[in-house]
């Protein structure tokens, strides 16, 4: 009797233990570098997992459809018409191109950041008894332009934009864009997410409903000119 009572109570054990294992699909850790990897460098296959692990907590669906390549060239062309605005018309259409190629290899190297996690934990969500939320804490590194942009500029600093000749314009986007086509010069920063458990048949799913502006939009304030932030080489 006594050894029927301990093999049940190992059986017991074990069952506990692997429906522990089994109900998070994915560390937290895990499921932040398929976030990151889909929202900050635009990677079709991390896009295409992270609609797979997602896929039981919104009925089978996907959750997050982006195409990648319409998104850039959108913000590739809002901001070449933003920038070329300032310039006379001719001058403007002259380099519609090059303006262009400039911001697409500002686009390029945002895309290409790297991420490093400094920590991953669990603590207890306050407003929902028995819920935890992941804690992440991540150091995000950006290839930055060895030399700044007020540097080249400086040169056109007391003239009126609208002065300057197609040739001339077309020389400083082209400058500008080798800073970053050629960029070596790392920079970082640190950032934080929490990721909110969801939870579907008995198993944990990690997410956020503004995880993209959460990821997306605080490096986007950093790299595209936020002077203020507090960069680390």
């Amino acid at each position: 009797m006594t050894k029927i009572k301990l093999i049940w109570t190992l059986f017991c054990v074990l069952t506990i233990q692997i429906f522990s294992a089994q109900t998070e699909v994915k560390k937290p850790s895990d499921a932040f570098d398929l976030y990151f990897k889909a929202f900050v460098n635009k990677n079709e296959n991390a896009l295409k997992a992270l609609n797979d692990y997602m896929r039981p907590t919104v009925e089978g669906k996907d959750m997050y459809a982006i195409d990648f390549t319409e998104g850039n060239s959108e913000m590739i062309a809002n901001m070449s018409d933003n920038f070329l605005s300032i310039f006379s018309p001719a001058a403007a259409k002259a380099n519609k191109k090059e303006a262009e190629d400039y911001f697409a290899a500002m686009i390029k190297n945002f895309n290409e950041a790297t991420y490093k996690i400094s920590s991953a934990k669990l603590v207890d969500n306050e407003y929902v008894k028995g819920e935890k939320i992941a804690e992440i804490s991540y150091r995000v590194t950006f290839k930055m332009p060895n030399e700044a942009s007020d540097d080249i500029l400086s040169v056109y600093k007391n003239k009126n934009p609208k002065t300057l000749k197609a040739d001339e314009l077309k020389q400083l986007l082209i400058s500008l864009k080798n800073t970053y086509s050629n960029a070596t010069k790392e920079e970082s920063i640190d950032r934080q997410v929490s990721l909110y458990q969801l939870k579907e048949k008995g198993k944990i799913y990690y997410n956020s409903g503004n995880i993209y502006e959460e990821i997306v939009t605080n490096l986007t304030d950093f790299y595209f000119g936020s002077d203020d932030e507090n960069a680390e080489e």
